[in-house]
């Protein structure tokens, strides 16, 4: 064996090692996936880059296994495996596509590593929603869950009027009407994390950041998903909901994408010392900001749309 394939099976097991580790670690389970992506370039070719993946994936099922006897025989407990599994698999998957997808747009990367979870977790929405004896019990088992935790940890927090099995209502409908934006949310920041790790000397990677954009017919999808939004206080179908939403929230979420990038050519046009990729920390990070995050996740948006008729960047 070639020393070359000696350090990438161990650069490939490192990477996975690491991933599972930090999945176990709860404070760290959203990015579980950045050493499978920033592994993926030492690997050589995508084949390759996949095994360390697909062996996250194995640990995975196995660790969630364990202890889980008659898993398949109780469809309850499986539902409820399931949904545990839902987000770290989505995130896998997700992973897969974008590596394996590499001499495409970054654009069409990610939306293919969205497409899992986008079916995924609408046929969950529709089998808890569909009435049957076993979605009901799955359903209480995860209020029982909820409701046993919160009354442990955030009852003495919660506003007066408001317990914690109306917080699960809550939470309920905020996952059903944003689990895609949720979900892109996670995996793009993990993207992003390991993309300006990887190019963070390459100069036209900065460019072509500052000149990121949707292309011009996405505004139709931008408009159509608002439409449905308002449509919805007239057609109260929880399936109808939950797709008009989450259209209209992933749409403004890739628009809000893009009024980062607006901002950051504007800047660079004035001082091209500044890194786009700068600019792209310091909005994400100000987004955690009380206050300001909601004038940036309704302002950056509708600048990005806004530039479907108004030409920002004139002098790309």
């Amino acid at each position: 064996m070639e020393r070359r394939d000696v350090l990438m099976i161990r650069d490939g097991a490192l990477a996975a090692g690491l991933s599972f580790f930090l999945y176990k670690l709860t404070s760290s389970a959203t990015f579980f996936i950045i050493p499978l992506l920033l592994a993926a370039p030492r690997l050589i070719d995508a084949k390759r880059a996949l095994l360390p993946i697909a062996a996250v994936l194995i640990l995975l099922l196995g660790d969630s296994l364990i202890g889980l006897k008659g898993v398949f025989a109780d469809t309850v407990l499986a539902v409820l495996l399931l949904v545990g599994l839902y987000m770290p698999v989505s995130l896998l998957v997700g992973a897969a596509c974008w590596i394996g997808l590499a001499k495409r747009r970054m654009l069409i990367r990610f939306l293919y590593g969205s497409i899992f979870a986008a079916i995924g977790g609408f046929l969950l929405i529709i089998w808890f929603r569909s009435g049957s004896e076993a979605a009901g019990q799955a359903g209480d088992s995860l209020k029982n869950m909820y409701v046993v935790i919160a009354d442990t940890f955030i009852t003495s927090a919660l506003p007066v009027g408001l317990n914690s099995e109306m917080l699960f209502t809550i939470m309920v409908a905020i996952v059903e009407s944003a689990y895609l934006p949720i979900f892109m949310v996670q995996f793009g920041l993990s993207v992003m994390a390991s993309e300006l790790f990887i190019h963070r000397t390459d100069w036209e990677y900065q460019k072509r950041m500052s000149k990121w954009r949707l292309p011009a017919n996405a505004v139709w999808a931008f408009l159509g998903g608002w439409t449905m939004v308002l449509a919805t206080t007239v057609i109260k179908l929880p399936l109808f909901v939950a797709t008009a939403w989450n259209l209209a929230l992933t749409v403004s979420l890739l628009y809000f994408v893009q009024g980062i990038s607006i901002v950051a050519y504007l800047v660079r046009k004035r001082n091209e010392r500044i890194s786009a990729t700068r600019m792209f920390i310091l909005m994400f990070v100000t987004t955690l900001v009380p206050g300001i995050n909601v004038i940036l996740f309704t302002a950056l948006p509708l600048l990005g749309v806004s530039e479907t008729w108004i030409r920002y960047r004139v002098n790309e």
